[in-house]
């Protein structure tokens, strides 16, 4: 009984990924994917997206929501900041520019902040 050929094995110096961790750049995927969408994607969309199989796309989905990367928001996944994102920054940092004159020689309030 013989065995069908194999072709050869592709090394990552062929599919220009030398030195890359597969689940790091796959992650990476996924957030550029769901970064270009702006309004979010579906699990079934990501995978399409970044042809990886419904369940690895959810497993990265998964360790990613849970480190705050990204959310699930309206039946979407979403690229986000664990901080930002969900902070009014220009409020935030008006009472810090005022108190230091915002680099402009006075202490007023930058507009809309705090006001």
């Amino acid at each position: 009984m013989s065995r069908p050929a194999r072709s050869p094995a592709r090394t990552p110096v062929e599919d220009g990924r030398a030195g890359q961790v597969q689940s790091v750049t796959r992650a990476l995927s996924i957030l550029l994917g769901l970064a270009e969408s702006g309004e979010g994607m579906t699990l079934t969309d990501v995978a399409q997206i970044v042809g990886l199989p419904l369940s690895t796309a959810h497993r990265l989905l998964t360790t990613l929501q849970q480190e705050r990367i990204v959310r699930f928001d309206a039946a979407a996944f979403v690229v986000g900041n664990a901080f930002v994102r969900t902070r009014d920054v220009v409020t935030m940092g008006g009472p810090i520019c005022a108190a230091d004159g915002g680099g402009r020689g006075d202490r007023e309030p930058l507009p809309g902040a705090g006001r």
